[in-house]
């Protein structure tokens, strides 16, 4: 019996939920972001401000993250 992993992802009749190149230098990008910008110390600080720090915010808008989820005919990155 196999495991399923992102090592090992599913595949049934030609339809693979194995990720793209694309999906994975995004997944890579946000990974790194957020192990530089989001440690758990500055977390926490966040946390207890009750704030998201603005300059984040324009950080993620400069990578293209903002828009990820829209169209491009609407500004988005597709």
């Amino acid at each position: 019996m196999s495991v399923v992993s992102p090592e090992n992802p599913v595949q049934s009749s030609g339809f693979g939920f194995a990720p793209t190149e694309n999906q994975k230098m995004i997944s890579e990008m946000i990974r790194s972001f957020a192990a530089r910008e989001m440690t758990p110390e500055k977390v926490m600080q966040y946390d207890e401000a009750q704030q998201f720090p603005h300059e984040l915010i324009l950080k993620l808008g400069e990578l293209g993250l903002l828009g990820i989820i829209f169209p491009e005919e609407y500004g988005g990155a597709g």
